[in-house]
């Protein structure tokens, strides 16, 4: 990563609040910039990083929202079966090599720059600017999304998971991938890339119990922005991150202050959270296992004749 990005990471400029015809809004800051609604994308030269049919993916009426950060852009959109599907076809179509949608449990509820909720049934998410260049640069893990990718949020949602089709050179990634892909990138030699693995992780936390004793083992690694960054991620596991406390309390004497204030914030969480939805995810998670099992069966079957 470089050292201009590292500084620009740190900077906080005041957002500004510009509302545009058709009830759109964009929000725009010195990192990034949202959009409520769904403002057509020109496939101009401001997206020249973009391959061959994203654009498509992109300017689906269905989108709620989008935002762009360090040139990573998410877009959002709301839709039933059918409007996914659709969706579905259009990302085949991409003209990119890997083609990945993330099944992964829902809903999915975002917040904007200003702490308003967006609620969607699924994203695509597009890597360009600092955010692609790190990502070309990563080596021996796979932390960072390098291409065009799809998440669909299962439950809670429109989309019925079971009416999904899934076109050929689509790959479907379900959350056990992911965290194995996270856990990996724990042990990258940037410390940039575990920082991100470590955040990665603590967004997965209500369904990567796998992932808190590597978290654990990151405590005490020679990056403080490595330490804090899993220290805040074990956070996010709340009472499951129990085990944690020991290393967490030990922390206390780290030498980087904004570590060990990390620590005693993290340790005050985790011993005055519940443990809360955890059945709920299982349950989604099995349904998505089976559905991408019911997948690799057909793709079996189709070799074999």
């Amino acid at each position: 990563m470089s050292e201009l990005l590292k500084i620009i990471f740190k900077i906080a400029v005041p957002l500004v609040s510009l509302t545009l015809i058709c009830g759109i809004t964009e929000e725009v800051s010195g990192l990034g910039y949202e959009t409520i609604g769904n403002k057509p994308v020109s496939d101009n030269s401001d997206n020249k990083e973009w391959s061959k049919g994203v654009v498509d993916v992109v300017n689906l009426e269905c989108r709620v929202y989008s935002r762009w950060v360090n040139g990573n852009e998410n877009f959002y959109f709301s839709g039933d079966t059918n409007a996914f599907n659709d969706a579905l076809r259009k990302f085949a179509n991409i003209q990119d090599e890997v083609k990945e949608l993330i099944l992964r449990p829902g809903p999915g509820e975002f917040k904007t720059f200003h702490g308003d909720r967006i609620v969607c049934d699924w994203k695509l998410q597009v890597p360009g600017g600092f955010y692609l260049s790190d990502a070309r640069q990563e080596k021996g893990t796979n932390v960072y999304v390098k291409y065009a990718t799809m998440t669909l949020y299962v439950g809670k949602g429109n989309v019925e998971l079971e009416k999904v089709q899934i076109p050929t050179g689509v790959t479907v990634i379900e959350l056990k991938d992911l965290i194995e892909r996270y856990i990996s990138g724990l042990k990258n030699d940037d410390w940039h890339y575990r920082q991100y693995a470590c955040s990665l992780l603590g967004d997965m936390a209500p369904y990567a119990e796998e992932a808190i004793l590597p978290l654990i083992e990151m405590l005490e690694d020679k990056s403080h922005y490595v330490r804090w960054g899993a220290a805040s991620a074990l956070g996010e596991f709340g009472v499951k991150a129990v085990p944690a406390l020991p290393a967490l309390k030990k922390g206390l004497q780290d030498k980087d202050e904004d570590a060990r204030k990390r620590f005693q914030e993290v340790i005050v969480i985790i011993e005055n959270s519940k443990d809360e939805g955890a059945k709920e995810y299982r349950a989604i998670c099995e349904q998505i296992s089976k559905f991408q099992y019911s997948i690799l069966s057909k793709e079996s079957d189709k070799k074999k004749k």
